[in-house]
């Protein structure tokens, strides 16, 4: 059996599931992550655990391939995960768009978030395009 690539826009609906007011999504997208291939999918991977809250992350035990996988690259369910964390897990066994894909979801919903704590919260989008060098 293939399993399954994902691309940005089955991110963004998994994203769409995890911000849902239906706290059942969480295992829905859990399941979905499971059932992957890991190292194709990591950096959508990464990019969803960080989405979670630490109660929603924990819920990964439940996914033995999952969790079997995480912790084979020495992530913790437990900790925050960082985009530091993420570019280190990455940068070296994804391909090129994968990684831009990674820089401009982390850094852009970092920067909107940082924005909005600072008081800015009449901005509702930023629009940045990071590249990585040649």
């Amino acid at each position: 059996m293939t399993k399954t690539k994902l691309t940005p826009t089955d991110y963004h609906s998994m994203v769409n599931l995890l911000n849902s007011t239906d706290k059942e999504n969480t295992t829905v997208v859990l399941s979905i992550l499971e059932n992957l291939d890991f190292t194709a999918n990591l950096p959508y991977i990464l990019l969803l655990l960080k989405r979670m809250n630490r109660q929603d992350r924990e819920k990964i035990d439940e996914y033995s391939n999952l969790w079997k996988n995480l912790n084979n690259i020495g992530i913790q369910t437990s900790n925050p995960i960082r985009m530091a964390l993420i570019f280190q897990k990455i940068k070296h066994h994804v391909d090129r768009e994968a990684v831009e894909f990674v820089m401009n979801e982390g850094f852009i919903n970092d920067v909107l978030k940082h924005l909005q704590d600072w008081g800015f919260d009449f901005i509702d989008e930023v629009d940045i395009t990071l590249k990585l060098r040649e």
